[in-house]
């Protein structure tokens, strides 16, 4: 028999955890960033029930196998960008699939593929399988998507472009698949589908695990993949440029999460789970859009060969027009986001100028109106590494905008 002994410290201890763990309002416990809980643990319990309850979801079984997450990435340039969204969610992740496509949707060529050899990645190595897809693998799906669509109208028709787009998540699944070609998932698991730039936050990705989205409890108990509300979208915060610039509009709605079900049984594929209808959006923000996170030049680049391709006279395609999106995003001091006050000839892209007859309008956020759960670990553990993607700085310092005063031209919404 094994005794255990307690001095007078200890037992003054368990009084006063006992004390906290039963006076503690339940939205005042929160989970931390990276925490993981332990089966059994009655703080645990509380811990996963506040969190539930934040995303409007019942607690899982606790009984219940937990389901893994197979997190698929369609990748372009920015290693720092990708190496973030990894270290994010990778204490959640099952496998990580990340794919990157040779060329740009025009089938011009990339001279800035990400190496995936990159002491960066690493840490990673146990659960990535990441590749790169030749540019004709891709298109010809893409043709055969686009014809098939034009034989079905009720479809929204798609460009060979936007085919293309599309197409390329598909080729995610390879890297779900043992070397006979089969499925790695269960079907309780969960599948997400995100571009490189899309990150769930620790907590959402936390929630899906522990607890049970109504859309993943229907299929569970039998219904439809095909029917209904089947995934799961996470509201994500877009920040525009830089991690100190948020702005208010849009509420993107991605990233996107599937019962792996679905995938199983054939009635739903990696771009399905992106475009495809059929989902609710979580009730509040779970993840970061981190919009044009890039350099000028790579901006420019971007939007030169982009599904809808920006020529020189178009403000995405334009570098002296840059400056001013920047400015105009990201300075407090600047003109507020709308329509007005530009000093650019060119039409801004509709979310520098949004508003709406319901009296929405763009707006630039302060950080500190921003949920805490939306901080980078990565970011806060070591911000120089990641000094290019601040306003704050070198960037702010070198923009030809800085201290001046609205332009006259202004632009429909």
């Amino acid at each position: 028999m094994v005794f255990l002994r307690l001095d007078t410290t200890s037992i003054l201890q368990c009084c006063a955890f006992l004390v906290l763990l039963v006076f503690t309002p339940l939205q005042a416990i929160r989970i931390r960033p990276g925490e993981t809980d332990q089966d059994g643990d009655d703080a645990a319990f509380l811990r996963r029930k506040g969190l539930c309850k934040k995303f409007d979801w019942e607690p899982r079984d606790i009984t219940a196998e937990k389901p893994r997450i197979f997190y698929g990435i369609l990748a372009s340039g920015s290693p720092e960008i990708l190496e973030l969204n990894m270290d994010e969610v990778a204490p959640f992740v099952h496998r990580f699939s990340v794919v990157e496509v040779t060329a740009r949707n025009d089938g011009t060529p990339k001279d800035d593929l990400i190496d995936f050899n990159q002491e960066r990645f690493r840490r990673f190595a146990d659960k990535l399988d990441a590749r790169h897809v030749d540019f004709e693998k891709v298109r010809t799906p893409a043709l055969e998507l686009q014809k098939k669509r034009a034989l079905t109208p009720a479809l929204p028709q798609l460009d060979l472009n936007m085919a293309i787009e599309q197409s390329q998540r598909n080729f995610l699944g390879d890297g779900f698949k043992d070397w006979f070609g089969s499925w790695l998932m269960k079907p309780d698991d969960i599948v997400v589908v995100v571009d490189h730039d899309e990150i769930p936050t620790r907590e959402a990705m936390q929630a899906m695990i522990e607890c049970d989205p109504p859309a993943f409890k229907r299929v569970r108990e039998g219904g439809n993949c095909s029917e209904g509300d089947t995934k799961v979208l996470l509201q994500s915060q877009t920040f525009e440029f830089n991690f100190d610039c948020p702005i208010a509009s849009p509420q993107w709605f991605h990233p996107d999460a599937l019962a792996a079900e679905c995938m199983l049984n054939g009635e739903w594929d990696f771009e399905m789970v992106r475009t495809r209808e059929g989902g609710k959006m979580s009730n509040h923000v779970a993840g970061r859009h981190l919009h044009n996170f890039m350099s000028d030049e790579d901006f420019v680049k971007k939007y030169s060969h982009y599904m809808h391709p920006a020529a020189p006279p178009d403000s995405m395609g334009n570098i002296s027009t840059i400056h001013e999106l920047r400015w105009r995003a990201c300075d407090s001091k600047a003109p507020e986001l709308g329509p007005n006050e530009w000093h650019m000839q060119q039409r801004p892209l509709t979310e520098f100028i949004f508003q709406n007859d319901n009296g929405n309008k763009q707006r630039r956020m302060n950080v500190n109106e921003l949920d805490e759960s939306l901080a980078f670990a990565l970011v806060r553990e070591n911000r120089q590494q990641f000094s290019q993607f601040f306003w704050q700085g070198p960037q702010e310092a070198g923009n030809p905008f800085k201290g001046m005063s609205g332009g006259k031209n202004s632009f429909s919404h």
